[in-house]
């Protein structure tokens, strides 16, 4: 016999459905338990790589800062060098400009004096033609006066060798007449009669005679 009432087994029943019903969701709550818990351990090991890579972005972003200010250090550097640059450059530019305008006005000076030795070279051409044909006419006048000249030079010369033996010869002479001039003077100052010779046939010739 079955030792419960009706009213006891139907309570019995009861709970046991409820039993089951509840054993049921808590083994859905222990299914999702379980989940949740694969999830929060792969959530964490997610976490944990996430603060590995936060950490190692934290090492790259510090080791970017240094990086960054020793660049803002070098940028500043290098702008000031090339700020320094630029002015240099435009104090060339201006000069090489100063230059180029200088260069155009001597151009143009260059342009106006070439034009004006072009025109001096078609008058000197001009004239260096003249002069040539001028030049020609003496060359054959000269070749004539040339072959005059030798002949006229030729008798020069003999004139002027006939000269030279004259003054030779007139230069012995006076050579004599100096080495006798000294006895002439003294000669000349002896005291001697006057004496004058008449020629045949004069009336005084007999004056010719010597005194007694």
């Amino acid at each position: 016999m079955n030792p419960l009432s009706p009213a006891q087994q139907t309570q019995v029943k009861a709970w046991t459905e409820q039993r089951d019903s509840l054993l049921r969701e808590i083994g859905t709550y222990t299914t999702e338990r379980d989940e949740r818990k694969k999830e929060a351990d792969a959530e964490a090991l997610r976490l944990t790589d996430l603060h590995r890579s936060i950490s190692d972005a934290e090492g790259r972003l510090s080791v970017l800062e240094r990086l960054v200010a020793e660049r803002k250090n070098s940028v500043s550097i290098e702008l000031s060098e090339l700020i320094a640059r630029k002015s240099r450059l435009e104090g060339e530019v201006s000069t090489e400009e100063a230059k180029l305008k200088g260069a155009k006005s001597e151009h143009q000076t260059i342009l106006a004096a070439t034009a004006a030795l072009t025109d001096a070279h078609g008058i000197v051409k001009d004239q260096t033609d003249a002069i040539g044909a001028i030049l020609s006419n003496i060359k054959t006048t000269s070749i004539d006066h040339l072959s005059e000249s030798k002949v006229i030079l030729a008798e020069t010369k003999a004139i002027a060798d006939t000269v030279l033996d004259r003054a030779n010869e007139n230069l012995d002479q006076t050579k004599i007449v100096i080495e006798k001039m000294p006895k002439f003077i003294f000669d000349m100052q002896k005291p001697i009669p006057v004496r004058r010779t008449y020629p045949a046939g004069h009336p005084n010739e007999h004056l010719n005679e010597n005194p007694a």
